[in-house]
């Protein structure tokens, strides 16, 4: 009986050595097939017989954490049980036998001194009696408990406005009733036009959150315009109320190089050159500069001007153009803005006056498709004189004054289409023809460079342009080589020594500002700094 027990123990036990040794194998692989593909690599033949029992290596390791627990918890109480008071290994009696009476003390002579009772002895027989009930005092009043302070919070959304959208669609979209909604588009009523609700502005919300009392729209912020912000605040007894704010301006002066690649205007804009300070460019160089002849890609620009400004830059107006230098070909030609006699006009870099007596393209961005000469006549069909220049541009486009003068004739004119006549002194003549609206009348004074009409077809025409005439006593002469003449007096004395003192700071002020911004920044070491 004992051998069959004997040979039982040994054969279950090499059952659960080669168990566990397959556990011990197995578990690890899992783990690292687990980490490595985030799945556990367990099919059901793994854990579970044929005859749906589990396997005995599970079992097996089961039984093992099992033991090892159970004689963990067994080794703490054993622990705790051995624990004996530090004074169980006292002798009482060989402690009582060691003390002895004083010395120089007799038992005859004197009374014996009684001996000192054991404190641990006496400790030990005394009877321990329960502790008594520990009771709190009565408080004569309770004290109230202070209510819990309501959790707040404060936060924003940007709502954008989509196309389609109507201010009803952006207040219904910040969860308002509809009363509440009727009310806040009452308050708005003066304060935003509707119609400047564009596509892609953002609307920003403002809501406060208090526990009890869930979220409430606190504030909305509309911005209509660049330079203009609407607030519609609701108050605490939930009236709305709205006020605009007007965003103040800033002056800056700026400048700016490029080299034209494409066109002048586009590479300007590239830039960063408001569209004011680019039609102020072209207008005074235009005096000088057929600008679809004479710019070629290479040629380079420089400007100095001063703007107005928002603070956040979304709204920028141009000013004064108050420097500029034209490279073409390597040549340089500069404009200087001066002030002479109250008056503030365009000089060269030698003082002279930029303003000619005409214009030399009275229209921005045109091309010239005919100058002045013998051709042959797309419409009559043989070779005739072309007595002016023609300017193809987009039927729109302004045509500016040549020059200062008054209106003699505004209409119709035959094969001229609609036609203005301006006399400019007892000699020159300058006429506009083909145009497609007309807005000066007869008899008015006009400025140089003031519009007087726009682009058009009309006449004798194959397709939209300006027909440019320059007639000396009643005769038309090549408006190229008029144009030359200049208005005004060249800078002397004083005047010069002021304006070559500002002309250079002006000169020294471009490199300054485009190389300071050019210069890279430095990344911060701040944690605060991010972004934009």
């Amino acid at each position: 009986m004992g051998g069959f027990l004997t040979s039982a123990a040994k054969l279950i036990a090499r059952r659960l050595f080669i168990e566990g040794r397959h556990v011990c194998l197995f578990v690890p692989q899992a783990i690292l097939h687990a980490l490595r593909h985030r799945a556990l690599p367990l099919k059901h033949r793994h854990v579970y017989t044929r005859s749906g029992r589990l396997r005995l290596r599970y079992v097996a390791l089961m039984a093992a954490t099992f033991m090892g627990f159970a004689s963990s918890n067994l080794s703490l109480v054993s622990g705790g049980l051995d624990v004996a008071p530090a004074y169980a290994n006292i002798n009482i009696a060989s402690a009582e036998a060691a003390i002895e009476p004083a010395a120089g003390i007799t038992a005859s002579g004197a009374d014996f001194i009684e001996p000192v009772a054991d404190p641990l002895t006496t400790m030990m027989a005394a009877p321990v009696e329960a502790p008594a009930p520990v009771t709190k005092p009565e408080l004569a009043v309770k004290p109230e408990l202070a209510p819990a302070k309501p959790l707040l919070a404060n936060y924003s959304r940007n709502v954008t406005i989509k196309s389609g959208d109507t201010l009803s669609d952006v207040i219904a979209s910040a969860a308002i009733e509809a009363q509440r909604a009727s009310d806040a588009i009452a308050a708005l009523k003066g304060h935003i036009n509707p119609k400047e609700l564009k596509a892609g502005q953002n609307v920003t919300m403002h809501y406060s959150w208090a526990s009890g009392a869930g979220e409430r729209l606190t504030a909305m912020e509309f911005s209509p315009t660049p330079l203009t912000q609407v607030v519609l605040s609701q108050g605490a007894n939930g009236a709305f109320k709205a006020q605009t704010i007007e965003k103040p301006l800033k002056e800056q002066v700026r400048a700016a190089r490029a080299t034209i690649r494409s066109s002048l205007y586009g590479d300007l804009r590239a830039a960063g050159v408001p569209d004011s300070i680019i039609a102020q460019f072209i207008k005074t160089y235009s005096y000088n500069v057929d600008f679809q002849r004479d710019i070629w890609a290479g040629d380079k620009v420089e400007l100095l001007y001063d703007v107005s400004h928002t603070e956040d830059n979304e709204f920028v107006k141009g000013g004064n153009l108050i420097y500029a230098a034209l490279y073409l070909r390597g040549k340089p030609s500069v404009i200087f803005r001066f002030e002479n006699g109250g008056t503030a006009e365009y000089f060269d870099d030698k003082g002279n006056p930029i303003r000619k007596a005409l214009m030399r393209t009275p229209i921005d961005g045109a091309r010239v498709t005919s100058g002045f000469g013998m051709r042959h006549h797309p419409i009559l069909g043989y070779n005739r004189m072309h007595k002016g220049m023609d300017f193809g541009a987009p039927t729109g486009t302004p045509i500016f004054a040549a020059g200062d003068g008054k209106v003699e004739t505004a209409g119709w004119a035959g094969a001229y289409g609609k036609m203005v006549v301006i006399r400019h002194n007892g000699t020159y003549q300058t006429a506009y023809a083909h145009m497609s609206a007309v807005s000066v009348k007869p008899g008015q004074r006009v400025k140089q460079g003031q519009v007087i009409g726009r682009v058009g077809t009309t006449g004798r025409s194959t397709g939209p342009h300006l027909h440019f005439e320059v007639r000396q006593s009643g005769n038309q002469v090549n408006p190229s080589k008029i144009a030359s003449m200049s208005v005004g007096a060249r800078l002397s004395g004083r005047q010069m020594n002021a304006f070559k003192a500002s002309f250079a700071a002006a000169r020294a002020s471009v490199d300054t500002i485009t190389a300071a911004a050019a210069k890279p920044r430095l990344a911060s070491l701040s944690s605060s700094d991010q972004s934009n």
